[in-house]
């Protein structure tokens, strides 16, 4: 398959170097910031900083992995084009745009949305018997390149909300109650409630010295595992190339749902 890579950053470069470990594949880089090949530290693939050289190599694929104020205007594109489209989170900047993307697809191809954490098998045997659940992320946002990273919280933390929606499933789904209490820009606090009686609190802070990432629940825990993450990124990209995503269009909409609600 020949698939193109929007966006050659770490996660982009992350990305290629788990497409040449699958092997099979056509690869092409497109970034403004490139020339015509990228090294990314498992092999030298092609690359372009033309939008208008990847059209004419007709990919059947594109990974979007740039900054999120892009996500909407290159999706856009490729879903144009009839294109099978993975977007790394989120997958739009609101709801409006998430639904744009979402129409325009009509599922003509699959569109799937990089929350990866939804591809850890740990993460995804989450006991629906649980009624309490408490998530945690909090590093230093600070130490992210600015010209990467808006800093929002919201969005670039939101694994943790769509965790919260894959563990209470298909139904009910969205919380009846959302709350998000603000310290200061960089830590905030989640309450979301169910009409179950589940209850999720989800504590997020940008300015943590250090890294930490993990759940509680009133019956068991979870503990983030860089490893068990490593691996999930290439299990949700042989998802969204074997057409069964682990995070759809449709599901990373109700993360941008909830986020507006909570602002």
């Amino acid at each position: 398959m020949r698939i193109a890579i929007f966006g050659l950053g770490s996660i982009g470069q992350r990305h290629v170097r788990n497409l040449l470990a699958m092997g099979g594949h056509e690869l092409l880089g497109y970034d403004v910031r490139v020339g015509s090949e990228l090294w990314c530290g498992a092999g030298t693939i092609q690359a372009t900083n033309a939008l208008a050289h990847v059209w004419a190599w007709q990919p059947e694929a594109v990974l979007v992995c740039t900054a999120p104020a892009l996500h909407h205007e290159l999706a856009w594109q490729v879903l144009a084009e009839g294109i099978h489209c993975f977007i790394e989170k989120p997958i739009a900047l609101t709801v409006l745009e998430a639904n744009d993307l979402i129409h325009l697809n009509d599922n003509r191809k699959t569109l799937a949305v990089g929350y990866q954490l939804n591809a850890c098998e740990s993460a995804r045997c989450f006991p629906r018997n649980w009624k309490v659940l408490h998530i945690w992320d909090k590093q230093d946002m600070g130490t992210w390149p600015t010209a990467t990273y808006a800093r929002d919280l919201l969005l670039e933390y939101s694994h943790e909300l769509a965790l919260a929606l894959l563990w209470v499933g298909a139904m009910p789904s969205m919380p009846t109650t959302a709350t998000c209490t603000w310290q200061n820009a960089a830590n905030c606090v989640i309450m979301l409630g169910w009409p179950d009686g589940r209850l999720a609190k989800i504590e997020l802070s940008g300015d943590f010295d250090g890294y930490s990432r993990g759940a509680w629940s009133d019956q068991g825990s979870w503990e983030f595992s860089k490893a068990e993450n490593d691996a999930a990124y290439l299990d949700e990209i042989e998802a969204f190339l074997a057409g069964q995503p682990y995070c759809t269009g449709e599901d990373a909409l109700q993360v941008m749902q909830l986020i507006e609600r909570l602002r």
